[in-house]
């Protein structure tokens, strides 16, 4: 209790003056309120720290409910103690905190302060959700949402061929845990086969979640990759890159590009090492490993897109019982088989007569050579031979060898189902004097087109 008088000058002097005292009045000292915060350390240990108030000590109660319930779980003797780790939150419920100053006053009781604005967390094991993230050859890939500071070893997965998973067994491997996500590929399946997982965490024997709900996947092999592309010779590359533990490829084309599609050829290849081992092609298909992956060499009529896709397939079962079994086809890629290109071109000269000789990498099927001259100084050049696709030289005559002249040549082929016509590009042809072209110049390319022109299923 208080009261206050005012006064004037120096006490115990003649000129001291006091006033009369004030009423008197009195409080009782009280404790300032902690802030507190709660935190999982693990789905069953709650981490409590509150704020530094002056105080002989702290309680700490915990309910299930927010607004009743309360009961004293510790008593902090010490006012430098900031921090509890509740190990015996109620599991799977909400559990609510709050705490408040005390203190023991000189006439020996305790006093309190209020209490700090209750906060709360969830204890025990969460639900799990397990999904499947990616299922190929290589394995299944399984998520789901990861219990708060629990190791990625305290998690069961189990596999089954059944979905009621009465045949489930726990599978061995890693849980790798990244953010709020944990996730296990189960690298032990068998191509084509389905199987049903389920996964529960588990911190010791007799303290574990209930099981997720279960979910299937089947093993597959992976989607071919392609590409298309035009090449001259009346030719096409189907290239795409290896499917691991393939036994080989089915590639197959149409003139549209939403099909109806039709076998173009079968691959067989080694699964291990990857090399070709047969190939069974309808339309003279000459395939290749190349690199990482395969390309086929596919011919048709010029001008006209053919389009293409391919898939992977394995072979279950041996002999007679073998079955198999494809993976889903590419996308589907077209392209256009261009023009024959010539490789080489030259000309000789003569008095009066010029003779320019070329060399193609293989047959036109229908079509013909077409020679064009520019003389002088001239850019312009002018058509004057063409000759049928079965030869390879043209004589220009009355060319007197005092004029200057220059020589191109190009293939002219025609779509043996179109009718149109498509040209390949100009070559140029190198003068050699009297002398005749090198044999070097003569060499042909692979691949080479079959002796005729394959005769499409449309």
């Amino acid at each position: 209790y208080y009261k206050v008088a005012a006064y004037a000058g120096t006490p115990s002097t003649p000129t001291y003056i006091q006033g009369a005292y004030s009423a008197v009045s009195g409080a009782k000292p009280v404790f300032t309120t902690p802030t507190l915060t709660a935190a999982l350390n693990t789905t069953t240990n709650v981490g409590l720290s509150w704020t530094n108030v002056p105080a002989g000590g702290y309680e700490v109660e915990r309910s299930v409910s927010s607004g009743s319930g309360f009961t004293v779980i510790t008593a902090v003797a010490s006012a430098a103690t900031l921090t509890f780790a509740d190990a015996n939150p109620v599991k799977g419920k909400t559990n609510y905190y709050r705490v408040r100053a005390k203190g023991v006053a000189a006439d020996g009781k305790t006093y309190y302060g209020a209490y700090s604005k209750v906060v709360s967390v969830r204890a025990g094991w969460p639900t799990l959700t397990l999904t499947v993230a990616a299922a190929s050859h290589a394995g299944i890939k399984l998520e789901w949402n990861a219990a708060a500071g629990l190791s990625p070893s305290k998690y069961v997965v189990q596999r089954g061929l059944r979905s009621d998973m009465a045949d489930a067994i726990s599978i061995s491997g890693t849980v790798s845990v990244i953010g709020d996500i944990a996730s296990f590929t189960d690298s032990s399946v068998r191509l084509d086969t389905t199987y049903y997982y389920r996964v529960r965490a588990q911190e010791t024997a007799t303290d574990v979640s209930a099981w997720s709900g279960t979910k299937s996947a089947k093993s597959a092999l992976g989607t071919p990759t392609i590409t298309v592309t035009s090449a001259t010779n009346h030719s096409l590359y189907v290239d795409w890159k290896a499917v691991p533990m393939a036994d080989g490829y089915l590639v197959e084309y149409s003139y549209k590009s939403g099909g109806p599609f039709s076998r173009e050829c079968t691959v067989n290849v080694n699964a291990s090492t990857g090399a070709v081992t047969s190939v069974n092609a309808a339309y003279g298909a000459q395939v290749n490993a190349d690199g990482a992956g395969y390309r086929a060499a596919v011919y048709g009529d010029v001008g006209e897109t053919i389009y293409y896709r391919v898939s992977a397939f394995f072979n279950r079962g041996s002999g007679s019982a073998t079955v198999r079994v494809d993976s889903p086809y590419s996308a589907v890629k077209g392209a256009a088989p261009k023009a024959m290109a010539l490789t080489s071109a030259t000309f000789t000269r003569g008095v009066t007569t010029n003779t320019i000789t070329w060399v193609d990498p293989a047959t036109i099927y229908s079509g013909t050579y077409e020679i064009y001259c520019a003389t002088g100084t001239s850019t312009s050049y002018v058509k004057v031979g063409e000759v049928s696709a079965t030869k390879n030289s043209f004589v220009h005559y009355n060319i007197p060898n005092t004029t200057a002249v220059k020589y191109r040549v190009r293939s002219c082929e025609k779509n043996l189902y179109t009718n149109k016509l498509f040209y390949s590009p100009y070559i140029n042809a190198t003068q050699f004097g009297l002398f005749a072209a090198p044999a070097s110049l003569r060499s042909s390319p692979q691949p080479q087109p079959p002796a005729e022109l394959p005769k499409r299923q449309r």
